[in-house]
Parts: structure tokens; sequence; C-alpha cells
């Protein structure tokens, strides 16, 4: 089962996923990916830097 989505700040810790977890991100055009999470960057197939994610709105965690 999913969690909730989650409002994600990159300048904000206490918004962030805990490391080294499985997530979904939601951008706010609607976009989706499944990938992870570790050291404050969402990663799928490469990096995707937590600071560069300013278009995503919310995040949860994946089973």
């Amino acid at each position: 089962m999913k969690k909730e989505w989650r409002k994600f700040n990159p300048r904000d810790p206490n918004t962030h996923p805990k490391d080294n977890s499985r997530v979904e991100l939601k951008y706010t055009d609607g976009t989706q990916f499944s990938g992870g999470y570790l050291r404050g960057h969402f990663l799928q197939g490469g990096v995707i830097s937590a600071a560069s994610v300013h278009l995503s709105v919310r995040w949860r965690y994946t089973q």
C-alpha cells in the first residue's frame, strides 16, 4: 500500500524523504516517476538534484 503524497520543499530538510528509500515524485504538470532518494537527491537512471526539482510538489514512499 502506498502512503499519502507529501509536500516537498528543496530548502526544508524536514520535507525530504528518508535516505535510501524508494519514492514516487509528482511534478506540478502531473508527470510522475518512481525512483529512490539518497543523500539529498532523487534517483532515476541518474541523479535528479533535490535543488533542481522545484517543479515537484509532492512525493510519497513506495513499497
